[in-house]
């Protein structure tokens, strides 16, 4: 679907998202279900309940680390 701009603005404004592709949404994908999760914390309408864009990579920096694809460089 198609959507012009202004649209697309006036449907997030009242708190529509896009509907996630069943095959991804349904995954068994350690990581992507990571992903989804950070992906949906960026979607809550509420901008006070809403995650910062910190807060979303420190949450994907641990989940990254637990998933053995990197080891974060000491500081």
């Amino acid at each position: 679907m198609d959507l012009s701009k202004k649209k697309a603005q006036k449907k997030i404004m009242a708190g529509e998202r896009p509907i996630l592709n069943a095959t991804i949404a349904n995954s068994t994908d350690k990581a992507t279900q990571t992903l989804i999760k950070a992906m949906n914390k960026c979607w809550i309408h509420n901008p006070e309940k809403r995650a910062s864009a910190r807060s979303i990579e420190e949450y994907l920096d641990k989940a990254l680390i637990q998933l053995g694809v990197y080891s974060k460089p000491a500081e």
